[in-house]
């Protein structure tokens, strides 16, 4: 995704420098009757970034379609799979609500930990270069006696 965003905001800039210069010259541009060709630059500009959107938005939808199919899917299973225990006679229904509630809280707090693991990952990274500042040997050793100033 980053490369389409990278492309997508490099033809927004392009585009925006024909508006800026069509703006800054609107005398030129009016004298020359140049304001539908300054429009189809400008829209050909914007050609780039609309197809990244629309392909940025199908992405987004098969994944996020995927996910809801998926946890729901799994919210239909257990439920399901509950129902036959206490049928049963193996569980009741207040067992099944706090294993579900405590199985649906514990997922959300696991996917709420990614973005702390990426700072983690930052700060060993940041760190073990520090580390390496500490560790290593300075080439002027302070225990050599040196000269005196007078």
């Amino acid at each position: 995704m980053t490369t389409t965003q990278q492309k997508s905001q490099a033809a927004y800039a392009e585009a925006n420098l024909i508006a800026q210069q069509a703006l800054s010259a609107i005398r030129t541009v009016f004298s020359f009757n140049a304001e539908l060709a300054t429009q189809a630059a400008y829209e050909h500009h914007l050609d780039v970034p609309e197809k990244m959107g629309i392909r940025q938005s199908f992405v987004l939808g098969v994944v996020l379609g995927s996910f809801q199919f998926i946890m729901f899917g799994a919210y239909g299973l257990a439920l399901w799979y509950a129902a036959g225990r206490v049928r049963d006679g193996s569980y009741d229904g207040g067992t099944v609500m706090t294993v579900f509630f405590s199985a649906l809280i514990g997922g959300f707090s696991v996917g709420q930990a990614s973005p702390s693991l990426s700072a983690f990952k930052s700060g060993c990274s940041a760190g073990g270069r520090l580390f390496h500042f500490i560790d290593r040997v300075p080439e002027i050793d302070p225990k050599k006696p040196g000269k005196k100033l007078k």
